[in-house]
């Protein structure tokens, strides 16, 4: 079994596990079913026993991404099959979209980049300047001398995703401080925000120390690549 599991326990984070290691430890009592779960590909961490429920299809999804069973058409050239990763490479390498098609096995019919919801958030994604990972905490913002709390989504050393933030809009300038237990300092940042959704707010940092930035980038490199071992305390 692949090893695509991180832990966030008690302040902790810890990973990749396997599913097995982490059903085990489970059955034996190791893990609390309150404790966080993230996988690449996750916006959000959720709790174990709502990973636990679905384990199954969780992992079958990230095994799918690396199948190869995409294929994209451009100007009657096909590119495929390839796996997912690979597809989105691709794309991000184009500068125009709007005529790309793609499709992969079991679909009835080629779509349009933007009708595949999963490939769009990716390369949303993937075409940041910047890393990103998520993160747990609580993000002050003062917005013309008011401040409101928002529970903190995804962070970078280029910006901040939040939820719930639905008095945002985009162009709001905005002063923010980040509290969570996952980073050893708490983070200032003048900010504007770049996007909105539904239920996500993107921001990106425009003024933010050195110090700051840095500390985030040491965070976000625990998710970085498949090689992380080990027990890192970050309270």
């Amino acid at each position: 079994m692949e090893k695509i599991w991180f832990i966030c326990d008690a302040n902790f984070i810890s990973g990749p596990y396997t599913t097995s290691d982490i059903l085990a430890d489970l059955t034996n009592g190791k893990r609390n079913l309150q404790s966080k779960v993230w996988w690449k590909g996750q916006r959000d961490w959720i709790s174990l026993g709502e990973w636990q429920k679905q384990a199954d299809t969780f992992e079958k999804n990230v095994h799918q991404q690396e199948e190869p069973i995409w294929y994209a058409e451009k100007q009657g050239q096909t590119y495929g099959p390839i796996a997912k990763s690979q597809l989105i490479e691709l794309l991000c390498s184009l500068t125009n979209l709007s005529k790309i098609r793609v499709w992969k096995k079991g679909q009835e019919n080629w779509a349009t980049v933007y009708e595949y919801s999963d490939i769009s958030q990716e390369l949303g994604i993937t075409r940041r300047k910047f890393p990103r990972a998520p993160i747990l905490g609580d993000v002050s913002i003062e917005k013309k001398g008011q401040h409101i709390s928002y529970k903190a989504a995804t962070i970078s050393a280029g910006g901040l995703g939040i939820v719930g933030a639905h008095s945002l809009s985009v162009g709001d300038q905005l002063q923010i401080s980040l509290r969570s237990p996952l980073m050893v300092i708490g983070i200032h940042a003048t900010a504007v925000v770049r996007h909105t959704s539904s239920n996500y707010t993107g921001i990106e940092f425009i003024n933010i120390s050195s110090e700051h930035k840095s500390t985030i980038a040491d965070y976000v490199k625990q998710f970085e690549g498949s090689t992380i071992q080990g027990l890192r305390s970050i309270a």
